[in-house]
């Protein structure tokens, strides 16, 4: 696993001390316990990056790399656990292959799309409207899955699953009363409902993770 802060977004080194100390191991703790539930991903490349760009929170491409916006963490103040759940998340959508699944989705749309490359599908993913709208349920209902799989993992890690209810009600409180017309995420109050009861579920996992003599983290290289 490589851990790096891109060029372009230097921080404060007291940030991007805790970065490379505290972040990269609790990411590697969650990807630890994502290869128990999905062998393949061990032969994945998993790295992790850091970015001061405000538009980014955090996200994982397929493959295993991850990016976190330094001002999503700040401006949340997000703990170790809350970040845990964040990230737990993220590599939720890379071990149930979401991207895979959507394209799938556009070529089954059409008979025609079978034949097109994949690189065409995902270009056509991020600029066809008609393709965005026809994929809102799928990725809704791919949001809820990441919540589970990243809430499981956050307890199988060693982390409080309770986490996630505390952390959707502060994505809440900074939400704009209005949703965006496109959004494929739900509002956080209702994400905070729904995690309560994958909460409920993952508590044992929890109990019987911070009573395991060491978790394991994934290596980093």
């Amino acid at each position: 696993m490589t851990c790096k802060i891109d060029k372009i977004c230097p921080r404060p080194a007291e940030f991007s001390l805790r970065f490379f100390k505290s972040d990269r191991l609790l990411a590697g703790r969650l990807i630890a316990q994502a290869i128990r539930l999905k062998p393949e991903a061990a032969d994945w490349k998993w790295e992790i990056h850091l970015s001061d760009d405000p538009q980014v929170d955090a996200y994982c491409m397929a493959g295993g790399k991850l990016l976190v916006g330094s001002r999503f963490i700040a401006s949340y103040h997000l703990s170790d656990e809350e970040l845990a759940i964040v990230l737990g998340h993220e590599i939720g959508h890379a071990i149930a292959e979401h991207i895979r699944e959507q394209a799938t989705a556009v070529l089954l749309r059409n008979p025609k799309n079978l034949h097109r490359k994949l690189p065409d599908v995902l270009a056509k993913m991020d600029s066809d409207l008609s393709v965005y709208l026809a994929l809102m349920p799928l990725s809704r209902a791919q949001e809820i899955e990441a919540d589970q799989i990243g809430i499981r993992l956050a307890a199988m890690a060693g982390f409080r699953p309770a986490t996630a209810i505390s952390f959707y009600r502060k994505l809440a409180r900074g939400e704009q009363a209005a949703r965006p017309l496109f959004d494929t995420h739900g509002s956080s109050d209702l994400r905070r409902r729904v995690a309560a009861a994958i909460v409920a579920d993952s508590n044992p996992v929890y109990h019987a993770a911070i009573n395991t003599a060491a978790l394991p983290s994934y290596p980093f290289r």
